[in-house]
């Protein structure tokens, strides 16, 4: 008679136990990662007529195993050394169309400002006198003694409720929108003509603007996968770097 095998759970400090026997057997190449998930979007208007837009649901392809700060210290030297000028940005804002809430592009002033306030964002945040909201319930994701790269878990110190939901991290270098948002995109902001510019410097020229989070919560997210996995799921789907004509599995056989 035939004794049935004991099946081993891993150990780990994530309230998932699939999730953790999965980044327990793909540790080594948890570097290269893939993930669908919907994003959470906005609401905007008032009831009864109150709307959530950009919530398109994505296949984001990410390489994780570095800090944040060090994004911050070489795009602080990019914008240091001159090479987004005021008008660099101003003439990438008006071939985007963008405009503050008065309906206007932002001016060349404006772009100074902003620069100017993101060195000084950059300046703080490696000085230590930029606090993230995220820092006191951060911890490092554990399976069986060993550490994952790319993840973090909530501690719940802040919200109980929240206790061992994982996240994933890195920088992204690939998007596909598999289903967009029922309500459409996110409609433009009502904000200042240099904050209008400081974004669009984030997310068109430097490297923090390709920073991504997402809550591994079956809430939330759909399907992961890591290392060799990650790049057949980007390479089937026909993402390519972000900005070039690269293909993700490219840059992952390179590494």
């Amino acid at each position: 008679m035939r004794t049935k095998e004991k099946t081993t759970l891993p150990t780990s400090n994530i309230n998932n136990v699939a999730l953790a026997r999965y980044l327990a057997s793909h540790r080594s190449s948890a570097t290269f990662s893939s993930v669908i998930y919907t994003k959470v979007g906005v609401e905007r208007g008032r009831k009864p007529n109150k709307k959530r837009y950009g919530d398109d649901t994505v296949l984001d392809t990410c390489v994780t195993g570095f800090r944040y700060m060090n994004l911050c210290n070489k795009d602080l030297a990019t914008l240091e050394s001159g090479e987004i000028s005021p008008q660099v940005l101003l003439d990438k804002l008006v071939e985007l169309q963008r405009h503050d809430k008065d309906g206007h592009i932002p001016s060349l002033k404006d772009c100074e400002r902003a620069i100017l306030d993101q060195v000084n964002s950059f300046r703080r945040s490696l000085d230590g006198t930029n606090v993230s909201t995220t820092d006191e319930v951060r911890e490092p994701v554990i399976v069986d003694g060993k550490t994952i790269q790319g993840c973090w878990v909530n501690n719940g110190k802040v919200d109980p409720k929240k206790t061992g939901i994982p996240y994933l991290y890195g920088l992204r270098v690939g998007r596909k929108v598999l289903e967009e948002a029922p309500n459409g995109p996110i409609p433009s902001s009502n904000s200042r003509p240099d904050v209008v510019a400081k974004n669009v410097l984030k997310s068109k020229f430097l490297r923090v603007g390709r920073w991504m989070q997402v809550k591994l919560d079956p809430s939330s997210y759909t399907a992961i996968k890591l290392g060799g996995e990650a790049a057949a799921e980007a390479d089937s789907n026909g993402i390519v770097v972000l900005h070039t004509d690269i293909t993700v599995r490219e840059i992952y056989e390179a590494a």
